[in-house]
């Protein structure tokens, strides 16, 4: 089967899997992505963006307890109570609890039906990506596949191309 131009990346030139939005090899966009938002690494990024809203506006958005996830605009996505989920797009036979991000746009954006998972931990939480054809980023970094990573309070992670605040407060 020849590689079509969508598989080849035009930066490195290396081929990519059928389907991939962003090359696995150095991180450029092979299908011209969406237009981001505005491109933070970490929370004050945020406050930046938003205006220079106060701090008082980012703290009203941590929850309590369990873990805020937002879009990048602040609207909320969910609140994370488990001990783990699946971030991603419900589909047929998923098992555990998946947080369906299809009407955030997960399809368009390159988010895998199993895309990531998310951990609570006894100090916070972690994220692991699940061999996802487009990647996870935490902030700038890209993951790689079935190793834990340490969350913050304020990181951004990005599931292919669609990025999500991550708000929670730290365990005493």
């Amino acid at each position: 089967m020849p590689t079509t131009s969508a598989e080849t990346c035009s930066k490195c030139k290396l081929r990519n899997k059928p389907g991939a939005l962003i090359c696995q090899f150095c991180g450029a966009a092979l299908q011209g992505p969406p237009q981001e938002t505005f491109s933070t690494n970490k929370l004050e990024d945020v406050q930046e963006y938003k205006g220079g809203k106060s701090s008082l506006f980012v703290d009203s958005l941590v929850p309590a307890q369990g873990m805020g996830i937002y879009l990048e605009d602040t609207t909320r996505i969910t609140i994370f109570n488990e001990t783990e989920a699946t971030l991603g797009r419900r589909a047929e036979g998923t098992a555990g609890f998946v947080i369906d991000l299809v009407p955030h746009g997960a399809f368009s954006l390159g988010v895998s039906r199993r895309h990531a998972r998310l951990l609570q931990t006894s100090s916070g939480y972690a994220v692991m990506d699940l061999n996802s054809t487009n990647g996870t980023w935490l902030n700038q970094t890209r993951l790689e596949p079935e190793k834990e990573y340490p969350l913050n309070n304020g990181d951004i992670l990005r599931l292919g191309h669609l990025r999500l605040l991550l708000l929670f407060r730290k365990s005493a």
